[in-house]
């Protein structure tokens, strides 16, 4: 019999993990890693690994700190750096999020019109008051089910995409770098 109680547990430290995932499979991400590999083959899948490796540092960095002082990156970043070197670190910081956001509400735009022949505006409207409706609703258990289920929905995209495209895994030779003579 499977402990339930434990079970749950587990999945409330999971669900923020999962949100943090949804990051990795953006359409923005797909887009990019689909052309990169058409062009380049596997020659750069160690920029996707060392960034992948240098993503976890970071948030694991900043997790730890969030739990040993009670407040988030942005706060200590403010507390502890110059004006200056703080207002620069939030411009930029700013722009990352703008720029993320523009790309996911392409990408939800553009999903709404695959899936249901929606216009683009109307698709952009409509992710916009999604976004809206559930992070000013304050609910997040909700929101880590919805996502929790969408990545399942994309790891069987991803599993039958391998299988139709069959992919070449001998070719792959990961940490070798290829000079042409």
């Amino acid at each position: 019999m499977i402990n339930t109680k434990g079970f749950r547990k587990l999945l409330s430290f999971l669900g923020p993990g999962f949100l943090i995932t949804v990051g990795f499979v953006d359409p923005g991400n797909w887009a990019t890693n689909i052309e990169s590999g058409s062009r380049f083959g596997y020659s750069l899948l160690w920029v996707i690994t060392l960034s992948t490796v240098m993503l976890m540092v970071v948030q694991h960095m900043a997790a730890k700190l969030g739990i040993a002082t009670g407040k988030s990156l942005a706060v200590n970043i403010r507390e502890h750096f110059p004006k200056g070197i703080s207002a620069l670190i939030g411009v930029t910081v700013v722009l990352a999020c703008v720029a993320t956001d523009v790309a996911e509400l392409l990408g939800g735009a553009i999903g709404f019109q695959l899936l249901l022949g929606f216009p683009l505006y109307l698709g952009a409207l409509l992710t916009v008051l999604l976004e809206v409706f559930l992070i000013v609703g304050q609910r997040y258990h909700k929101l880590e089910r919805i996502i929790i289920g969408f990545l399942g929905i994309i790891t069987l995209c991803y599993v039958a995409e391998l299988v139709i495209v069959k992919p070449d895994w001998g070719g792959c030779h990961f940490f070798v770098l290829h000079s042409k003579a």
